[in-house]
């Protein structure tokens, strides 16, 4: 998966805080943990967010602000095909 694919596929799972563990979505994204925790950086830097991790939840969420809607516009339009 690509820079720019994997950064979307992040920010799709946090949205719909269904990322699992960092182990586990390391695993989905075929990365390592620590490249998680860079790539979690830089959408709340690129998006202007806070990400959290939600433990009794087991799940990454945006806990202040918002990602833009036209990062899951393309996907939600192949879904829906």
């Amino acid at each position: 998966m690509d820079y720019v694919n994997q950064l979307k596929q992040m920010a799709k799972l946090i949205a719909l805080e269904n990322t699992g563990t960092p182990v586990e979505l390391a695993r989905q994204l075929n990365i390592d943990e620590q490249l998680v925790k860079d790539r979690i950086r830089e959408l709340e830097e690129l998006y202007a967010v806070d990400i959290s991790y939600v433990d009794d939840l087991k799940t990454f969420r945006v806990s202040h602000g918002h990602f833009p809607m036209h990062l899951f516009k393309t996907s939600l339009q192949y879904q829906m095909n």
